[in-house]
């Protein structure tokens, strides 16, 4: 008996024929084209696929939002979505009863639809497609489909951008400068929900978002497609798509770059969604990574923190599985970050699990209880490791348990584009490490030992957490302390 394939309900929006006054772009049907492709070449023996594609002028703001609901909305609980657009972005003025709570910035992250600047039309805001995913979502009891949002366009309003090169168009339209009331945004939900409860939510569906670049950099757009569009298809041709998307984000990253080196690929987890399942398909594929979970005079923590890459700004807390430490190795219940610190990170007790019982169990003394993040942490830091064989075997294989994964450090054994700036060379029978920001030897073994392979952990581990500490900074623009305090790295020992 074969097996049931599973649906997938994709919706890919591409817009190269913009009206004036939005300048016109080259490589979006492209990209509609190749995710088409794609998904016929290596999924049609899997997933029954149901593809609808919307084209230039198809591609207006009703049109949209209707086939979203009328295309996407088919999907149950057990089915895959992917939602894909490829065209401007930009940013707008938000409605005013979202600036004081919400918006604080007075901007709305929008996608500029086909009659985006036509008389009368809207862009599609980010907070509408929030509606139109949650939509998805509802009156799910035995849970909400696997959704996947990917979006190659970027958002202007910046004026410290990174400029791709000249070859490069980019799709960033510049602000129209109106703006909206609240009763505008899809159907009227947010007006509603005013009059209704007094104040403003945005809701949150389960999903994974990938954008095509950083907020203060733009995408790149060629006739043969987006660079970000491109790169991703690339990646999952290369492993047909048997990925999870915590591997896929590395491989689509590096994908992209060597076709724009200034273009940095965003990939958000949002809702509690999984990133170690299956593209396209949602069951369990991969492991994470553990960190011990501790108890502190003021509470709980988690040892994982920005340091080892977790975002220090995040819209949703983020939610951590509590697992009982081997041979059991039993799940014993959920909780959530709320705030995050250099090293640690604390737990809030109001997460889906019997606290009492949690605290209970995690006696000091006792062996450390682990959590897992269920959210793609920052961008990894990758480290080229190459040379002597043997050597590069025993530092990187898992079954000695040298490298230390979870400090969000990679080891990549083959040539990737860009090149890391940390390498690892095995040669004449010890280790270096090569620090090619500075351009100098960090640090050198005289053997090849499984003593000096763990010294080498111990090095890049710090090398890399010194370098995630000098780049954190405040993100609230309101902060006085850049004025109050002065910062002064003093080194007593050169070694």
């Amino acid at each position: 008996m074969n097996k049931m394939k599973k649906k997938l309900y994709a919706l890919f929006v591409g817009i190269n024929d913009y009206p004036p006054p939005v300048s016109k772009l080259g490589g979006c049907i492209k990209d509609v084209d190749n995710l088409e492709n794609f998904v016929h070449d290596h999924l049609a023996g899997t997933h029954e696929i149901n593809v609808k594609r919307l084209i230039d002028k198809e591609a207006t703001y009703g049109q949209i939002i209707t086939t979203f609901r009328s295309h996407l909305g088919q999907a149950e609980s057990d089915d895959v979505v992917w939602f894909h657009y490829s065209g401007h972005g930009s940013e707008e003025t938000t409605a005013e009863e979202f600036k004081n709570t919400i918006e604080p910035s007075g901007k709305d992250q929008t996608l500029v639809v086909y009659d985006a600047r036509l008389s009368g039309g809207h862009h599609l805001a980010d907070k509408e497609l929030a509606v139109l995913l949650h939509e998805l979502t509802e009156n799910r009891p035995e849970g909400p489909p696997h959704i996947i949002v990917s979006l190659d366009a970027c958002h202007s309003g910046s004026g410290t951008r990174d400029h791709p090169p000249d070859r490069f168009k980019t799709r960033a339209a510049p602000s129209s400068g109106g703006g909206r009331t609240l009763d505008s945004y899809v159907d009227g939900y947010y007006s509603a929900q005013w009059k209704a409860e007094n104040r403003l939510s945005v809701p949150v569906a389960p999903h994974i978002a990938f954008s095509a670049c950083e907020t203060v950099q733009l995408a790149g757009d060629l006739s043969s497609g987006g660079a970000f569009s491109s790169g991703l298809v690339g990646a999952l041709r290369k492993t047909k798509g048997d990925s999870n998307y915590a591997d896929l984000f590395l491989r689509a990253r590096s994908a992209v770059q060597k076709i724009n080196r200034k273009q940095t690929p965003q990939f958000e987890t949002i809702g509690s969604f999984n990133p170690y399942t299956k593209f396209l398909e949602g069951s369990p594929h991969g492991s994470p990574d553990m960190h011990e979970v501790r108890k502190f005079n003021d509470g709980w923590y988690i040892m994982c923190g920005a340091v080892h890459g977790l975002p220090t700004q995040f819209d949703e807390p983020i939610e951590i599985e509590i697992w009982e430490p081997a041979p059991e190795n039993e799940l014993k219940g959920l909780a959530t970050i709320v705030s995050v610190g250099a090293q640690k990170s604390k737990i809030d007790r109001s997460g889906k699990v019997k606290w009492e019982q949690l605290l209970d169990m995690l006696d000091p003394g006792a062996d450390p209880y682990r959590g897992v993040i269920k959210h793609l942490p920052a961008l990894p830091v990758a480290v080229w490791v190459h040379g002597e064989s043997n050597a590069v075997a025993q530092l990187t294989r898992d079954s000695e348990a040298i490298w230390d994964h979870s400090k969000n450090i990679i080891p990549v054994t083959e040539v990737i584009e860009p090149k890391p700036n940390l390498e690892v060379l095995a040669e004449d029978g010890r280790y270096r490490i090569l620090d090619h920001e500075l351009g100098k030897e960090a640090y050198a073994t005289n053997k090849a030992t499984m003593a000096d392979a763990k010294q080498i952990m111990q090095s890049l581990e710090r090398i890399v957490r010194w370098r995630r500490t000098v780049a954190l900074a405040n993100q609230d623009p309101k902060s006085r302390m850049p004025d109050l305090f002065r910062f002064e790295l003093l080194v007593h020992d050169t070694e």
